[in-house]
């Protein structure tokens, strides 16, 4: 669980970084301009496709940001127990799942 909680953080910053790499096209030859035939109608067009791709862009930056903070979870899960995490609302077993690394640090001590 605590390495599935890792990929899923390096899944979510890789998505969330490319959204800064891949971005709108922002005055690309394509663009209309003024005095041409259909002008505005293109504009508008031009507009649209902003906006598409202004939306996935956010979509995307989104996903990545939720699957960091699963990860993140999962990471915590992992390394300390569902009631040492507090996922399961437990005290005994919580003492128990954290417990366990300072009894195995106390037996070795001893030793």
């Amino acid at each position: 669980m605590y390495y599935g909680g890792m990929a899923l953080i390096a899944a979510g910053i890789l998505l969330f970084v490319s959204t800064f790499f891949t971005g709108p096209d922002i005055g690309g030859h394509n663009d209309p301009q003024p005095g041409e035939p259909n002008f505005w109608e293109r504009a508008q067009e031009r507009h649209e496709e902003f906006g598409q791709s202004m939306k996935s862009t956010m979509v995307r930056a989104l996903l990545g940001m939720g699957l960091m903070v699963i990860g993140g979870i999962l990471m915590n899960a992992g390394a300390r127990g569902t009631a040492g995490s507090g996922l399961v609302l437990d005290p005994e077993k919580a003492r128990q799942d954290l417990g366990r690394p300072i009894l195995l640090s106390e037996r070795r001590l001893r030793a």
